[in-house]
C-alpha cells in the first residue's frame, strides 16, 4: 500500500467526535501512521492526546470510555444553562470540564517535540479569518503551554463554549477542516475522518429539542462547507475514496491524471509550497483523499449526548459502539487505496 507522506484530518462534531477513535484503530492496524496532522473541533483533543502520547490510541480510548462511564454531564454541565442563560453569559456552558478532563493533562512539549506537523485550526473572530496554528511555529516552540490556550479556543463552539483571546484578538471553533493546510504540507493521501455521513439521514428533527435543533443547523452548514471543499480539491486532480460511497463527489469532473505532475497550483495557497526553482519532477502530485464516515450512525450519539452503557439489556455504550463500528473498515475498502 503505496500512501506517500500521510496527513489525517480528526473533524469535530461534539461527543459524536468519538468516532475518530475506531478509525485510527483501523489506520494503526494496517500499519498506517501520519506526518501530518490536523485537528478541528473536538478533533483538535483527541489529536492532540495521540500526539503527545507518541500515538498511544489505548489511552485515548480509555479517556473516550471514561466520559462514557461518568455521562455527557461531565462534559457538558446541564446546570450551566440555567446559571448562564438567565444573566445572558458569553456562552450556555462552562469550558472547565473541558480543561479538567483532557487538556490539563495534555504533555504539549510532547507535541512540540514531535516529528508530526500538527496544525490546529481555529476561527480569527476579529479578523474574520480561519488560522492554523502549527505546533512548528516559534511562538508555540518557545511557550508549548500556549497549545492548552489554542485548544481551548478551538472547541469554543459560538455561544455554546467562550471564545479565547490570543495574540490580541479573540478565537473560537473553525467549524470546518482546511485541506488547504494538508495540501501545502505535500500529502500525497489525505484521511479525514468524519463522525457524520455525507448525504442524508433518518433524523427526527421534529422531535429535537430547539438546543439540539440550533447545533444541528450549524452542522448541517459545516457539512455542506466540508462537502465544497473536497469537491474543490477534486476538481483539482484528487481521487475521492469514501468507505461509504455517498455519491456526492461522482459529478466533479477530475483533471486528466497525465498532467498531474504538472500541476503547479493545486490550490492557490498551496503554490507558496513549491519554490522558484523545483523541477516539474519536484513538484508535489495529487494523490488521493480518504473519507472516512461511520457506517452505521448511532441516532442517540450526537454533538452533545449519548446513551451510556447498559449491562441489563447488554448494550455497550453509543460511544463503546461507535468506536467498534469505526475500527472495523471492510477489505473491499483497503483494496481501493
Amino acid at each position: 500500500m503505496n500512501l506517500g507522506k500521510v496527513g489525517i484530518i480528526f473533524n469535530g462534531g461534539g461527543l459524536a467526535g468519538c468516532s475518530s477513535v475506531g478509525f485510527v484503530k483501523a489506520l494503526a492496524a494496517k500499519g498506517i501512521k501520519p506526518d501530518y496532522v490536523q485537528g478541528i473541533s473536538v478533533g483538535t483533543l483527541t489529536s492532540a492526546e495521540l500526539i503527545s502520547t507518541n500515538w498511544n490510541i489505548e489511552k485515548l480510548e480509555k479517556l473516550w470510555l471514561k466520559i462514557q462511564e461518568l455521562g455527557p454531564s461531565c462534559i457538558f454541565n446541564k446546570w450551566d444553562i440555567s446559571k448562564n442563560v438567565p444573566l445572558f453569559r458569553p456562552s450556555i456552558f462552562s469550558e472547565q470540564n473541558i480543561f479538567d478532563m483532557i487538556i490539563k493533562n495534555i504533555d504539549c512539549r510532547a507535541i512540540v517535540e514531535s516529528p508530526i506537523k500538527y496544525d490546529i485550526i481555529a476561527n480569527n473572530r476579529n479578523k474574520k479569518k480561519i488560522i492554523a496554528f502549527s505546533s512548528h511555529d516559534a511562538p508555540t516552540k518557545e511557550n508549548p503551554d500556549r497549545i492548552k490556550k489554542i485548544l481551548q479556543a478551538a472547541i469554543g463552539f459560538y455561544g455554546f463554549l467562550p471564545s479565547v483571546l490570543i495574540d490580541g484578538d479573540w478565537h473560537c471553533d473553525a467549524m470546518g477542516f482546511s485541506l488547504n493546510e494538508a495540501i501545502k504540507a505535500r500529502c500525497d493521501t489525505i484521511f479525514i475522518l468524519m463522525s457524520d455521513q455525507f448525504g442524508g439521514n433518518q433524523k427526527n428533527y421534529g422531535e429535537m429539542s430547539f438546543l439540539l435543533q440550533f447545533i444541528s443547523g450549524f452542522h448541517d452548514l459545516t457539512m455542506r462547507r466540508n462537502e465544497e471543499h473536497i469537491k474543490y480539491a477534486r476538481s483539482r486532480g484528487y481521487d475521492i475514496i469514501e468507505n461509504n460511497p455517498s455519491g456526492r463527489f461522482d459529478d466533479v469532473n477530475p483533471l486528466h491524471k497525465k498532467f498531474r505532475r504538472k500541476i503547479k497550483h493545486l490550490i492557490d495557497s498551496a503554490v507558496e509550497a513549491v519554490t522558484a526553482n523545483s523541477n516539474v519532477e519536484d513538484v508535489f502530485s495529487p494523490h488521493q483523499i480518504v473519507i472516512l464516515t461511520p457506517p452505521n450512525p448511532i441516532p442517540t450519539l450526537h454533538l452533545l449526548g449519548f446513551k451510556s452503557a447498559n449491562p441489563r439489556i447488554s448494550y455497550p455504550g453509543d460511544i463503546s459502539l461507535a468506536i467498534e463500528q469505526c475500527s472495523n473498515l471492510p477489505d473491499e475498502f483497503w483494496e481501493k487505496l
